[in-house]
């Protein structure tokens, strides 16, 4: 088999950018027309930073590496990297692997010696995620 990789998900990536402007938009329209209070001025002022910084995450760890058409997630004969995660899985050192749901995509579970466990989450990859565990398991199978 050769190196599979998967890129970045554009639809969910920009979905979750979308949800943080509108949450900074929102609160913003709402004081700046109802209110004159300093207090409600300095509880908006901790939610803006706030959703600044998220916004500020969302942007270096999703959205450039997206934009510059980095890989999200790699298979080759040796490994699975998960860059998002910064994850590296070598095939020989996995016991056995499981998924689960989520509420935006599946997670994939990899049981290694020692009791560690490895998880990572096809959310902000893209593809259709039982596709995605369907060449995991591939790939497991054949290089293990």
């Amino acid at each position: 088999m050769e190196v599979k990789k998967y890129p970045y998900s554009k639809y969910q990536i920009w979905f979750a950018f979308s949800l943080s402007l509108a949450m900074m938009a929102f609160p913003v329209f709402m004081i700046a027309t109802d209110t004159t209070d300093r207090q409600a001025w300095l509880l908006f002022g901790f939610f803006f930073l706030a959703i600044c910084g998220i916004l500020t995450y969302l942007i270096r760890k999703y959205f450039l590496p997206m934009q510059r058409g980095e890989t999200a997630l790699e298979l080759d004969k040796e490994k699975l990297q998960y860059f998002i995660g910064n994850k590296i899985v070598y095939w020989k050192d996995i016991l056995y692997m499981d998924f689960g749901e989520a509420r935006n995509g599946i997670f994939i579970r990899f049981a290694l010696e020692h009791g560690v466990d490895i998880t990572i989450g096809t959310r902000f990859v893209a593809g259709k995620d039982n596709e995605i565990y369907d060449t995991i398991s591939a790939y497991f199978e054949k290089y293990k």
